[in-house]
């Protein structure tokens, strides 16, 4: 396939463009692409990204790119290149006459060795436009030093993508410096870099002072400035220059969230996870019992095994991040902090209510400490009608009749066999009828004489043959 590729590009004067993205060429195909980059007097742009070139790789193909006379756009980025291969870049910057634009993203060159060979070609080369070194990992002022050095003297360099590398404080203040004093940038990319949000700031400021200069772009990918940028953006905005940035930053404190809540939280739901109620445990008993002079971890156990809280104790990481946020002087915990921090937080938080005194049990009729003898039984006036009494023969016994002698009204006797009887007693609705005289009823009804018995008649409450119960 190589060698296919070779012949074509020798023979072949109408190709311009030429991409060989991931296509796995690696050190073995590097050597025969290198003849073909020889004899190439046509091709002007190359890719050969993702294809793990390697420093050995890039090593092969330095001759062809050094004799190529119509290069012009070489992307070599990810190819696990590293400081070894700042030297080979160097020779190939320096010889080549016609390359402009060069991406380098993507590989290892973070060591102020690599980046130091690499920027004495860059500076021999007055007509690089496009430089890319992003994703490389650039952190330390010496690998950004060599690369600030070429900025203040570079003429031709229109273009300068450094996004996500490490810069921030002193790397990024050097480059700032750098970039202050060159006159040849258009574009400038710093975005998905650590640096804050007030370091963002001078950035901003750095822009809006170079206000002929042609530094008309700068983006700031992914970074959030504070409220006092609004204004300088304002000002650039009004120059013609653009901006791009993440976002700006309200008038809040971002805060993460309140470690020690999350343990009491913790705590209180294991205690209160138990189905039966009489297995739920409340924290606040114990915290809020705990003695208010500082206690050891020894100590703080044992108040755990009397609270019975076995489930906290199984959890004994649990146990030592609660007490390791009250640490005091000499490893003791401040019992008397817990307390005030967890009444905070749960304020409805109480020691439960003290356990009423059991009363020793008296007997009946025993007198009171004033002398007065304590009721066993309800007064027999406050029984309600209709209740049922338990009355022995003894008491109650069947008054004697003489013969011909009714039984008093409403009195029921019956034998029984038994020691006692259960009377009921009912008090009867009795019904009172009211009759009209004879002088005020109606003329009408005058003649009408109502038959009124002049005799009560007594009939006995038993019927006939049940005369023997009676006088039993």
């Amino acid at each position: 396939m190589t060698d296919m590729l070779s012949s074509m590009l020798q023979e072949n004067g109408a190709l311009r463009v030429l991409n060989l993205r991931e296509c796995r060429i690696g050190e073995l195909g590097a050597e025969k692409l290198n003849e073909a980059l020889s004899s190439s007097q046509f091709l002007s742009e190359l890719d050969l990204s993702f294809n793990s070139l390697g420093d050995k790789g890039l090593k092969l193909i330095q001759v062809g790119l050094c004799e190529t006379t119509s290069l012009k756009k070489l992307n070599i980025s990810h190819n696990e290149l590293t400081e070894e291969s700042g030297e080979t870049l160097e020779k190939i910057l320096v010889e080549n006459k016609t390359i402009t634009d060069i991406d380098l993203s993507w590989n290892g060159f973070y060591t102020l060795p690599g980046n130091k060979k690499l920027f004495n070609g860059f500076k021999n080369n007055d007509r690089i436009k496009w430089l890319s070194l992003a994703w490389n990992g650039i952190s330390t002022k010496g690998a950004i030093s060599p690369l600030t050095k070429y900025l203040r003297t570079a003429t031709s360099l229109e273009y300068l993508d450094l996004d996500a590398n490490r810069l921030s404080h002193g790397p990024l203040k050097m480059l700032m410096n750098a970039v202050n004093k060159n006159h040849s940038l258009v574009t400038l990319r710093i975005g998905n870099n650590p640096y804050p949000a007030d370091e963002g700031l001078i950035l901003l400021k750095m822009l809006a002072s170079k206000g002929r200069d042609p530094l008309t772009f700068m983006d700031m990918e992914n970074k959030y400035l504070p409220k006092e940028s609004v204004q300088i953006l304002k000002r650039i905005e009004d120059m013609g220059k653009f901006v791009k940035i993440g976002g700006i930053l309200g008038n809040y404190v971002i805060k993460g969230p309140d470690y020690t809540k999350l343990l009491f939280d913790r705590i209180r739901f294991i205690l209160q996870k138990p189905k039966k109620k009489k297995a739920k445990k409340d924290f606040a008993h114990f915290v809020l019992a705990l003695p208010e002079t500082p206690i050891t971890k020894a100590d703080f156990e044992t108040q755990l095994k009397k609270k019975k809280l076995k489930k906290i104790m199984k959890d004994k990481d649990l146990v030592n991040e609660l007490t390791n946020q009250f640490i005091v002087k000499k490893s003791k915990i401040d019992s008397l902090e817990m307390m005030r921090v967890y009444k905070e937080y749960y304020p409805d938080a109480s020691l439960p209510p003290p356990k009423p005194k059991k009363g020793k049990k008296g007997r009946k009729g025993k007198k009171d400490k004033k002398g007065a003898a304590e009721p066993d039984e309800q007064p027999a006036e406050q029984k309600l009608e209709g209740e049922e009494v338990t009355v022995r023969e003894s008491e109650y016994q069947t008054p004697q009749l003489e013969d011909g002698e009714a039984p008093p009204p409403r009195q029921i006797q019956r034998a029984s066999n038994h020691g006692e009887r259960h009377l009921a007693f009912q008090m009867e609705e009795i019904k009172t009828i009211e009759i009209p005289a004879e002088d005020e009823m109606p003329p009408d009804d005058q003649e009408v004489r109502l038959n009124m018995p002049t005799e009560i008649i007594e009939k006995p409450m038993f019927p006939e043959g049940d005369e023997n119960v009676a006088e039993q």
